[in-house]
């Protein structure tokens, strides 16, 4: 019977759900981060330093880059940390670039960047790290204006943004549980799924060995029913059939026509054949069960004596399957398959 395998490889995370490690996604960073570039070299007006925004705007793209890019869901607390530092300190630069009063744009940008970094932080599942951020940010902004003359222009730029971070706050706090939800509840469906398909699978399975036992077994149950008198080859063959419905439940990975249709003529030749499955093919590449097939097959041909066991050996062990052959005059030899698929002859 084939195991029935029923997999969704959906992710249904909140930062895939709003689209956050899509394609569009990362273009759009790229565009933001192009046009603040633009920006700098496009106006250097009282930029004491252009190399340094230059160096502070790298420094939030960073920021953007981990956003886009790290796929664990919630973010870990230490690349948070690291993703949030990044907003601190391209305020910072900004502020050693532009010292003077107001009068280039560029000095709010890093500011503007990091706020965004934050809100998808909040996506991201790290609210408490970036509200810390927004905080120590936006005291680095006010100081900063205090201490060049501007007055209260840091604190004026990061007034308005709180309602931007607060509006991530609520947005994470309704899609991060509806995302959760959407996953149980799609796990559960997905595990309903699998239930089903196995016990389709055994109802086949059963109808497979109840058609095999009437092909194989009924003749000879109806020769017997009417009393008719066995001959030897009726008797031959009924120990043939017996043998082939004994390896069909025994040796269930090996019950393909090669192997029934080899195994079958060895018993011919007087081989005693003996055949197990004890399932450590199960779990891993079908590659390797099929060619265990083909050598059971092969040694199953070729041997003209003695008895023969055709083994798939437990999970968890480095063989995977064996052959081995006792001669009439005592004599063993056999041949050993690996999970990787290798062979080792003895």
């Amino acid at each position: 019977m084939a195991d029935a395998i029923v997999s969704d490889t959906s992710d249904l995370t909140a930062p895939m759900l709003i689209g956050m490690h899509s394609r569009g996604a990362r273009l759009l960073a790229a565009a933001v981060v192009a046009a603040l570039f633009w920006s700098v070299l496009s106006d250097p007006r009282g930029v004491h330093s252009v190399s340094l925004l230059l160096v502070a705007l790298v420094v939030a793209s960073v920021g953007m880059g981990g956003i886009l890019s790290v796929r664990s869901d919630p973010m870990s607390a230490r690349v948070a940390l690291v993703v949030a530092a990044t907003g601190p300190a391209a305020c910072v630069l900004t502020c050693l670039s532009i010292p003077g009063l107001l009068g280039n744009p560029n000095q709010a940008n890093a500011f503007g960047a990091s706020v965004a970094i934050f809100a998808f932080l909040c996506v991201r599942g790290r609210t408490g790290t970036a509200w810390w951020a927004f905080v120590a940010t936006s005291a680095i902004m006010t100081g900063w204006s205090l201490l060049t003359g501007q007055g209260l222009y840091g604190l004026k730029l990061a007034a308005p943004n709180v309602a931007v971070l607060g509006m991530a706050t609520l947005f994470a706090f309704v899609v991060r549980p509806a995302a959760t939800e959407i996953r149980e509840l799609r796990k559960a469906s997905i595990d309903q799924a699998q239930k089903l398909a196995a016990a389709q699978a055994r109802m086949a399975e059963r109808d497979r060995q109840r058609t095999e036992l009437r092909d194989v077994a009924w003749p000879t149950l109806l020769t017997i029913a009417r009393g008719e008198r066995l001959t030897a080859a009726q008797v031959a063959e009924i120990r043939l059939s017996e043998a082939r419905l004994r390896d069909s439940v025994r040796a269930r990975a090996l019950n393909v026509p090669s192997v029934v249709d080899a195994a079958r003529g060895a018993r011919s030749r007087g081989l005693n054949v003996v055949m197990f499955d004890d399932g450590g093919m199960d779990a891993i590449d079908a590659s390797v069960r099929l060619k265990f097939c083909h050598l059971a097959t092969e040694w199953l041909g070729r041997i003209e004596n003695g008895s023969i066991t055709v083994r798939i050996h437990p999970p968890g062990r480095d063989v995977a399957g064996s052959i081995v052959v006792t001669g009439n005059d005592g004599m063993f030899e056999g041949v050993e398959i690996g999970k990787d698929g290798t062979i080792h002859e003895s």
